[in-house]
C-alpha cells in the first residue's frame, strides 16, 4: 500500500508520540538471530492511537505490513550491521505521522559446527 512519506505536522500536531522505540534495544547493540529470526517489540508513549498503524523499516525499506500490535517477526535476516526504524502512519489520510529514531544493530547468526570435520593432525 502506498503511503506518503511526508509528515504533516500541522494536521498531526496533537498526534505526536513522546517515545517510538524498540523495547530493550540500543543502537550499536549486537543481537543474536536464532536461525535467522528476530522478534522485535515496539515501545510507544502514549499508546498507539485509533486510526494509527506501525510499520517496521529495515535499511530504509519497509519490512512489515501496517500493524497495531507493536510486535514484529523478522525472518531470514542477514548477518551484519542493519538499521531498524519504526514509523507511524494514519490509515485514513495514508500519511506518515511520525518517525522513530533509527537504530543500527549488529546481527549475528549461529553457525552449526556439529557437522564440521576436523583437520587431520
Amino acid at each position: 500500500m502506498a503511503y506518503s512519506q511526508s509528515t504533516r505536522a500541522d494536521t498531526h500536531e496533537s498526534a505526536s508520540y513522546n517515545t517510538i522505540a524498540f523495547k530493550g534495544l540500543e543502537s550499536g547493540q549486537r543481537l543474536q538471530a536464532t536461525a535467522g529470526s528476530l522478534l522485535l517489540q515496539a515501545t510507544l508513549r502514549p499508546a498507539l492511537k485509533p486510526g494509527h498503524r506501525l510499520q517496521l523499516y529495515i535499511d530504509g525499506h519497509y519490512h512489515s505490513t501496517l500493524e497495531t500490535s507493536g510486535r514484529f517477526r523478522v525472518n531470514g535476516i542477514e548477518r551484519g550491521k542493519q538499521t531498524f526504524q519504526l514509523k507511524i502512519f494514519d490509515i485514513q489520510s495514508k500519511s506518515l505521522i511520525q518517525n522513530g529514531t533509527p537504530i543500527t544493530l549488529d546481527i549475528r547468526r549461529n553457525v552449526n559446527t556439529g557437522n564440521r570435520r576436523q583437520a587431520p593432525k
